[in-house]
């Protein structure tokens, strides 16, 4: 009981760090960079994570890392080549915003959030490899935020 208490704060803490500094980096500087290849980067962020959401079926995408008990794989769309599309999509999102407006802050936000979300897909794929047995074949076919990268 206590364990999956600790387990549940875990996820919850994950999720806070990331909003919390998706929120201030939101609110810190304009949401559309003024340079139009930052403003496509953006585009480009926008898009994977609408893609990563309809390829997961939006009734099975949890904010939570903790899976779903009737959870279903998905292997599909983006998830062919990235484990975690969407904290990819958001990295890329947020990059443009703050070369947009930079600052030291923000980049230290940015920085906080990269690490809670590889954390957090850590966290995310140690529960995923017992809940579904390809999982372990799928992470050593697929990179987990950067195809060919990491």
């Amino acid at each position: 009981m206590l364990k999956k208490v600790c387990s549940k704060l875990s996820g919850l803490l994950f999720v806070a760090v990331q909003f919390g500094g998706i929120l201030y980096i939101l609110c810190t500087g304009p949401v559309f960079p003024s340079n139009y290849l930052l403003l496509i980067m953006e585009g480009f962020g926008f898009i994977l994570g609408i893609w990563a959401i309809l390829s997961m079926r939006p009734g099975n995408v949890r904010i939570l890392p903790d899976i779903k008990t009737n959870a279903i794989f998905t292997g599909n769309g983006p998830y062919v080549l990235i484990r975690h599309p969407m904290y990819s999509a958001i990295l890329l999102f947020l990059i443009p915003l703050v070369i947009n407006k930079f600052t030291l802050i923000r980049l230290f936000i940015f920085i906080l959030i990269f690490i809670d979300l590889l954390f957090k897909s850590i966290y995310e794929e140690n529960l995923l490899k017992r809940h579904f047995d390809n999982y372990k074949d799928y992470i050593k076919r697929t990179y987990r935020f950067i195809p060919f990268i990491f």
